[in-house]
């Protein structure tokens, strides 16, 4: 790869080479006149050899002023018409967009470069994208320590840490095998820079593949082109999935239900482990698991867990047998809540073969098994697309709908006004409305903040 200052010496190099063919062109046109001058002397005195050698230098001088004229002015287009040109290409190749790279955690970041891979220019795609840049100033500087910068930042605003580690990191380049290069050399800088901000990340690469769909998406749902492929991705691998159900989701969340074992995502290079620590974790769903179906895991012969994104809410989705008996639960991963659990008994036929009957499916309709107020509030904040903090105005209270359980959520965010119904059993989003249009004071006169009616 050239770089600037390599682009300097070639400048310089080729600047000296044109000022020797000027010299030698002027070499070249003007007449050896200096052997004859000498021989015309030869006979005469000191004096009178150097009053005709002015005499001659003045003839010299007169005669070949008018050549002298040309070769000057002809060098001088030489140099506008070189020079210029060199210039001219070199300042095109140097503010081309050569490749364009998107980065999304939260924060979506889109950074422009040339071929050199010096960034031409830095764009915030969201507000936290805006919070993640600052006052920073990138342009100019090489594409290593623009990354450098910008991962420190989502370092030290909190949108990277142990919990939540994931980056999709998208490349678009005309070129597929250099897209392709490239994309393998950032994941691997960017891993370097989480390793000295003492984080193990997990990086998801991809090369953009643009479409009028995905471009559409993009623009439809204010996300970034790279999240757009990365959902579909997921979806391709597993078709009970719905964009809207996935759009809401961090690029964390999104890695974690990439991960299960159904899902392939043959367009997309993996490194690392999405984190799960911001969840009960596997081991404490599995615990609850085992002790609500009577079990331990000395008795459990069969065992698979996965992650999964159900009823607007993530959860562990786990499965084991035990005997002859198949269960299959979902637990909410935040606050450990049984969403459903499922029994199959294993029935033998006469020639030994294994054929299942169902014996019993069931979602928990207790009071203490509703999903916690927590639980329902993050559903809504995640279908929204918002954190706690951006939200104010903040108020829930269970409610009874045609005989079910449910919690209405209601919040502001700016001037516009968002409410929820929310099945208290399963976490589903039952009805979402939004009014923009509302001031501050209006909001204020609705209810005071933070407050829950039912605890």
């Amino acid at each position: 790869m050239t770089d600037y200052k390599k682009d300097s010496l070639d400048d310089k190099f080729d600047e000296e080479i044109l000022l020797e063919k000027i010299k030698k062109s002027f070499e070249d046109n003007t007449p050896a006149v200096w052997d004859s001058v000498l021989r015309g002397i030869k006979t005469q005195s000191e004096d009178e050899k150097g009053t005709e050698i002015m005499k001659e230098i003045k003839n010299i001088k007169k005669n070949n002023i008018s050549i002298f004229k040309k070769l000057i002015s002809v060098a001088a287009a030489i140099v506008v018409l070189v020079g210029g040109g060199i210039g001219f290409s070199h300042y095109n190749t140097a503010h081309a967009i050569d490749s364009v790279v998107f980065l999304d955690v939260n924060p979506s970041i889109e950074i422009s470069m040339n071929s050199a891979e010096r960034v031409l220019k830095v764009t915030p795609l969201n507000k936290d994208g805006e919070i993640v840049i600052g006052k920073m100033d990138l342009g100019g500087s090489n594409i290593d320590v623009a990354l450098n910068a910008i991962i420190g930042s989502m370092l030290k605003n909190g949108y990277i840490d142990e919990a939540k580690n994931s980056i999709l990191l998208t490349v678009d380049n005309k070129d597929k095998n250099k897209g392709e290069a490239l994309k393998l050399k950032l994941t691997s800088e960017i891993e370097d820079m989480l390793k000295m901000g003492k984080v193990k990340g997990a990086i998801l690469g991809q090369t953009a593949s643009k479409t009028e769909e995905v471009t559409k998406l993009a623009k439809e749902y204010g996300i970034t082109e790279g999240k757009v492929q990365l959902i579909n991705e997921i979806i391709a691998g597993n078709n009970k999935y719905s964009f809207k159900d996935l759009v809401s989701l961090t690029i964390n969340e999104l890695n974690l239900i990439g991960t299960s074992p159904r899902i392939t995502l043959p367009n997309i290079t993996s490194k690392g482990k999405a984190s799960d620590k911001g969840y009960i974790g596997e081991d404490r769903a599995k615990f609850i698991a085992f002790t609500h179906a009577g079990t331990n895991k000395d008795k459990v012969t069969q065992y698979e867990a996965e992650m999964d994104f159900e009823h607007g809410i993530m959860v562990y989705d786990l499965e084991f047998t035990v005997g002859n008996i198949e269960y299959s639960y979902e637990i909410n991963a935040l606050d450990g809540a049984i969403v459903s659990h499922e029994k199959e008994g294993a029935d033998f036929d006469d020639d030994g073969k294994v054929h299942h009957k169902k014996q019993d499916k069931k979602v928990k309709k207790g009071s203490e098994n509703y999903i916690s107020l927590d639980s329902a509030k993050s559903v809504a904040l995640n279908h929204a697309g918002f954190r706690g903090g951006d939200i104010r105005n903040y108020n829930i209270h269970k409610d009874n709908d045609d005989g079910k359980t449910v919690y209405e959520i209601s919040f502001y965010k700016g001037d516009t006004e968002y409410e929820y119904e929310i099945d208290a059993l399963t976490g589903k989003i039952l009805s979402f409305d939004k009014e923009s249009g509302y001031e501050d004071g209006d909001a204020e006169d609705a209810w005071d903040d933070d407050e829950y009616d039912d605890r």
